[in-house]
């Protein structure tokens, strides 16, 4: 993947369900429910400080009623909402990650947190979010601070 089309691909209107320390929101995108959360949380890194935690993903529950058919949809059906965080060949990782991103800026400016972590399982999506994150983080004014093992820590700068 480009790192431009995390950036400039079409973006999804959310419609966040806000809360003191977390905010969901769902989203489609070509006829696949996504899921995304930003939660306050203890930071990855061990120090005991809280942040706020993002992840998003296939909406499990809403994807039995999909009725779009494709090897990458049979594969992720009946699996936990955990398990479809990481590469899901479903060939849309462009708008997916500019809606995250959209969200991710949306929320910055309201909340305007302190620090912000997320992760990653596979070497790719890792060395994707190392380099995201430095573009990502300057313009939400925040730089990255902790990359350890796939999980990775943006501070407020």
């Amino acid at each position: 993947m480009k790192l431009a089309e995390l950036f400039d691909s079409k973006t999804e209107k959310l419609k966040w369900q806000k809360g003191q320390d977390r905010w969901n929101t769902n989203f489609d995108i070509d006829g696949l429910p996504f899921s995304m959360f930003i939660a306050l949380d203890e930071l990855p890194d061990g120090s005991g400080k809280k942040g706020w935690e993002v992840a998003f993903g296939i909406d499990s529950f809403k994807l039995k009623r999909v009725k779009k058919k494709s090897a990458a949809i049979d594969k992720l059906k009946g699996k936990r909402w955990t398990d479809t965080h990481g590469i899901l060949g479903t060939g849309n990782q462009g708008q997916v990650f500019s809606t995250v991103i959209a969200g991710l800026k949306e929320f910055v400016k309201s909340v305007k947190p302190e620090y912000i972590s997320f992760s990653a399982d596979e070497s790719s999506r890792m060395k994707l979010y190392r380099r995201m994150s430095k573009i990502l983080g300057k313009s939400i004014g925040m730089k990255l601070v902790f990359d350890d093992s796939g999980d990775f820590i943006l501070q407020k700068v």
